[in-house]
């Protein structure tokens, strides 16, 4: 059974506290977010349940989006549905301390209805309109442990915060050594950044927790000067690796930029491979680009004429939507025991729309790769 050992004094202070956060009423908008549990460091999750009455339960940080909780507003109060699945918070009727909290598919229910309450530190209480009750995780801290609903109080089990998911660092390829915390949508100076567990001057690689955002990473402390962007996961962070000052991490895409667009057969860049984000290696191996505004993007060829020979078969490039325009080459790749017209070493291309690369090693031609990278000239 929960206990709370309050003082009166203490109690009336909270009062006051709580008070002055609704008058605040400062709510997170409609978005995506993470809800982590103040007493404990868990994040809400779905445990990928599809089933209706299934519960709401709580894990570590885990990146998956059984964890991730789109907020929308409605008359009054708010729902929060899980993006893995569809699935709502909902009280399914319960009204008693220490009943579970449920999740089911959209409904106008009241079960399904909550009032966000801002607690002025970060933190928020998040209470079922249907019963008055609050989400409260009792104080666990094992993985796999159901929500529960509880009359509100001050303890730190009630308080939520809502982490908008971005980017996060470490300090060597390859996502090893020092791992900062995660970087949510915002701008990040050299003191923000560092307090955030980056250090300066030492990330090296980073993930993007989810589709839809992009970073866009400074060697100058105050985010000033040419940003390097990424729209993906990168092992080495090319182009900024170990001399980060400064980032922004936001939804969306700035201007100019190309990013994937669909999922394909590509890897990502590999240290001591070819170059650039995405990496053809075998026939039919492919990547979809799209550009924020007119963008370019550069490709590198790599006869790998040692591994198969015969006639070279250029990739295969289908513009989709917009216009793919070759501006310009340099090089030349080597033949080799190849026969046919030599690839360029690189080609660069103006994008305003969307374009599919495919690797065409087809016919038993000659073996091939292909380097895709944002910008590049």
């Amino acid at each position: 059974m929960k206990t709370n050992i309050q003082s009166s004094f203490l109690g009336a202070c909270a009062a006051l506290l709580l008070a002055a956060a609704s008058a605040s009423a400062a709510i997170p908008a409609n978005g995506t977010y993470n809800l982590v549990n103040r007493a404990t460091g868990k994040y809400l999750d779905s445990y990928s349940s599809a089933t209706n009455g299934d519960p709401a339960r709580q894990y570590d940080q885990s990146w998956s989006a059984a964890q991730l909780w789109t907020l929308s507003s409605g008359s009054g109060y708010w729902k929060l549905m899980v993006n893995l699945n569809s699935m709502y918070l909902d009280s399914v009727g319960h009204t008693g301390n220490g009943s579970i909290v449920n999740l089911w598919t959209s409904s106008t229910s009241n079960n399904q209805r909550w009032v966000i309450e801002d607690l002025g530190t970060g933190y928020y209480r998040i209470k079922n309109v249907a019963n008055g009750l609050y989400l409260d995780n009792l104080g666990s801290t094992t993985n796999g442990d159901d929500q529960y609903f509880w009359a509100g109080t001050t303890s730190y089990n009630q308080q939520w915060a809502f982490v908008s998911p971005g980017a996060t660092f470490w300090s060597a390829r390859t996502y090893s050594g020092t791992q900062s915390q995660e970087f949510p949508v915002g701008s990040y100076n050299t003191a923000a950044m560092v307090a955030n567990g980056c250090a300066d001057n030492s990330a090296n690689s980073m993930k993007i927790w989810w589709p839809g955002f992009s970073v866009s990473c400074y060697d100058a402390g105050d985010l000033t000067g040419t940003p390097v962007v990424y729209t993906e996961n990168t092992v080495t962070l090319p182009g900024i690796a170990g001399i980060m000052s400064s980032l922004k991490v936001q939804t969306g895409y700035p201007s100019g930029i190309t990013y994937r667009s669909q999922p394909g057969q590509w890897v990502t860049f590999q240290v001591g491979y070819l170059f650039g984000t995405y990496e053809l290696f075998h026939n039919g191996d492919n990547v979809q680009l799209k550009s924020s505004g007119s963008s370019k993007y550069t490709i590198r060829y790599e006869t790998e004429y040692w591994v198969k020979s015969g006639v070279l078969a250029p990739p295969i490039v289908t513009v989709i939507s917009g216009t793919n325009v070759l501006d310009h080459t340099s090089g030349s790749s080597d033949l080799g025991t190849c026969t046919g017209t030599a690839f360029p070493w690189e080609a660069y291309y103006s994008l305003n729309g969307e374009v599919k690369w495919t690797d065409n090693e087809s016919g038993g031609g000659c073996a091939y790769n292909l380097g895709i990278r944002d910008g590049g000239w």
